[in-house]
């Protein structure tokens, strides 16, 4: 009798996992709401499109918010052309075993078939071409042209933004007409690649609901959104938080810190560990919050964080520590999955460390509040998206 009770009380709470889980993946219970595409399919119908165009983003470098940025704008860039083919961009991870970088798919970070159905639905004048490969037959498109998009306007802010977005298209064409004077056709197409834009079209051009969903068209891919689920699911449950899946951010609940150290960051001059630390436990404390998940670089930036975080009487965790235990506890290097953690504990240790970013950027966007770094792209995309709501 006790064992069917146990078996029927484990399978409630691995049912209870699920449900938060699926529920907080719904569209719908996204923080600001399900995707409204209406301002993007109105702009995909005011714009002149040129058979065979077809554009092609440079594998972009550097973290998740900088290649989600260029990925935008690359996507921008295309609508405001009017091309009517868009290669599926690919990503330049640099390691230490390949400096000069590998190119990696686009689902290394993001989900695929939502983007194909996101931008085909929305803009059905675009076609899709999974690969540069898949041009083969085109030999008009051999040699691609490459394009810096801000070289062919002097209207710049900053040097680098787009100071008269609505004269670019007519700037393009004269350059393609120049570079090209037969133009492109579906039998003759022509490639244009488009040097990694960062940064450079101004979100003063188009309507603010375009601007807050455009971004929606990138989601980062399901097995990361799943793990940060769970995460969020073990966080609820180990503190009782009473979270639960739907849009606008929880009041109340927890503190979001992106702690941003490492090599690079003290290379460039980046506001040092000390003070963010300082920064972000007075801001949990003003905020009436004594709970912090964090998103470190580093796991002796965790276990020192923690520390001063508990002479505040603050908690403080992350996803290893939710979805796995310290084993033994006198290491702070060893985890062994959490019972009913087991799967997500093997998914998240799948993942590349940038990968594993993707699941902490999903859990800060649920935080009652958000610090991170002005310097930091990856802070900036949670802090925007987070705007909107």
């Amino acid at each position: 009798m006790h064992r069917d009770y146990k078996i029927i009380y484990q399978t409630a709470i691995k049912g209870k996992k699920a449900l938060f889980v699926q529920s907080l993946l719904a569209d719908e219970n996204e923080i600001d709401g399900p995707f409204n595409n209406s301002t993007l399919i109105e702009l995909c119908k005011t714009r002149d499109w040129t058979p065979g165009l077809i554009f092609k983003c440079e594998a972009p470098e550097g973290g998740i918010g900088n290649v989600r940025n260029v990925f935008l704008n690359c996507v921008r860039y295309a609508i405001e052309a009017g091309a009517t083919g868009f290669i599926v961009p690919e990503i330049l991870l640099r390691t230490t075993t390949s400096p000069e970088g590998t190119p990696v798919p686009f689902t290394h970070y993001f989900d695929l078939p939502h983007f194909t159905t996101t931008l085909q639905s929305t803009c059905p004048q675009i076609q899709l071409i999974s690969h540069q490969n898949d041009l083969f037959n085109l030999p008009s498109t051999a040699t691609p042209v490459p394009l810096i998009p801000t070289s062919i306007t002097t209207s710049l802010l900053g040097g680098f933004i787009l100071g008269a977005p609505g004269n670019w298209s007519e700037n393009f064409h004269s350059f393609l007409n120049i570079t090209h004077p037969v133009p492109p056709s579906a039998a003759k197409p022509i490639l244009v690649s488009l040097a990694a834009p960062l940064l450079q079209f101004p979100l003063t051009y188009d309507d603010p609901h375009l601007v807050a969903q455009f971004g929606r068209i990138l989601r980062f891919r399901e097995d990361v959104r799943r793990i940060a689920a769970t995460t969020l699911y073990a966080l609820n449950t180990k503190y009782n938080l009473g979270l639960e899946p739907g849009r606008n951010i929880p009041k109340g609940k927890f503190y979001g810190a992106h702690l941003r150290t490492g090599v690079d960051a003290l290379a460039a001059g980046w506001t040092p560990y000390a003070i963010q630390e300082r920064n972000y436990i007075a801001h949990a404390l003003k905020s009436k919050l004594p709970l912090i998940y964090l998103t470190p670089t580093t796991p002796a930036d965790v276990e020192a964080f923690t520390h001063t975080a508990a002479n505040a009487s603050i908690s403080v965790e992350t996803k290893d520590t939710l979805l796995a235990s310290i084993s033994p506890p006198e290491s702070s290097s060893i985890y062994t999955a959490r019972k009913g953690f087991e799967d997500e504990w093997k998914l998240l240790q799948q993942l590349s460390w940038d990968q594993q970013l993707l699941v902490d950027f999903e859990v800060l966007l649920r935080s009652s509040i958000f610090g991170g770094m002005w310097e930091s792209s990856f802070s900036w995309n949670v802090a925007m998206r987070r705007h909107v709501v």
